[in-house]
This record gives C-alpha cells, structure tokens and sequence, in this order.
C-alpha cells in the first residue's frame, strides 16, 4: 500500500521495487490528485473506513 503523501516519483520507485522483488498488488492510495500509477496497480480514494474494507476485499477476489 502506497500512501498518499508520497510524491509521484517515489511512488513510481516503490511500486517498481515491490513488483520486481515479490508479487503482491501494489494498492495506491490518493486524495485529491489522481491516481499516479498504471495499472496493474489498484487505486482507492477512502471516504470511510467501511470504504476502504471493501475495495481490499474487491482486490483480494480478483486475485483468487
């Protein structure tokens, strides 16, 4: 998980250590700018705690 106050080039050096080393997704979250990443890295802007559940719980089936 890619927090959103991380700058956009830091992002993109994570997201490349982590897809290199292990394969995991890699989830991005973002406030009021949009998502920096390509796919496959998912994205979620939390409102709600319940919110932010649920779009793990939507990832998590995708890689079942």
């Amino acid at each position: 998980m890619l927090g959103y106050s991380l700058t956009p080039a830091t992002k993109r050096q994570v997201a490349n250590a982590i897809k290199e080393s292990c394969k995991v997704p890699v989830l991005e979250l973002h406030q009021q700018e949009p998502p920096e990443l390509l796919p496959p890295t998912y994205f979620h802007h939390a409102n709600t705690p319940d919110d932010f559940l649920d779009a793990i719980r939507a990832i998590l089936r995708t890689l079942r």
